[in-house]
């Protein structure tokens, strides 16, 4: 749905119907910008999956108003809270998918390196998210997969 003052964004994550007894919601952040899902190993696999579906409205938007944005971690303090205490209880069978509104240019996790991964995105520009992004990324042992276009061994 859009409005006169701009449009509504959003994500969305489907799934056949016959799925639905192995996803179920884990857990939805209190400020409504990601849940995630758990898909039950019984589907195949060893371990149990989860996947953090996300979308956090662009920075222009108002319901960050009431945000303070110099909070350390904004916006993805939570998220990064969560993929954290993931590790600890020694889950790593996870990713994170969706819309950040972040925009980071060439920028790259140090994790992609170390995978011999190169990035090269067709957006150059950077944002006031991109640099939290990153130092999720950074801080939890991820890679951005948007851009990644060559593989080096």
């Amino acid at each position: 749905m859009s409005n006169p003052t701009g449009g509504r964004g959003g994500v969305a994550c489907y799934f056949k119907n016959e799925l639905e007894s192995y996803i179920s919601c884990f857990k939805k952040d209190s400020d409504g910008h990601y849940l995630w899902l758990k898909i039950d190993h019984t589907i195949g696999f060893e371990k149990d999956i989860f996947a953090a579906i996300c979308y956090y409205p662009p920075i222009s938007s108002t319901v960050y108003k009431v945000c303070n944005r110099l909070e350390e971690g904004f916006p993805y303090g939570n998220l990064s809270k969560d993929i954290h205490s993931f590790s600890m209880q020694g889950v790593d069978d996870f990713f994170v998918v969706g819309d950040f509104n972040s925009r980071i240019g060439d920028a790259q996790a140090p994790e992609a390196y170390r995978h011999g991964l190169s990035r090269d995105s067709a957006d150059k520009k950077t944002n006031q998210f991109g640099l939290p992004l990153l130092d999720v990324c950074n801080a939890n042992d991820l890679i951005i997969c948007n851009g990644v276009t060559q593989v080096h061994y």
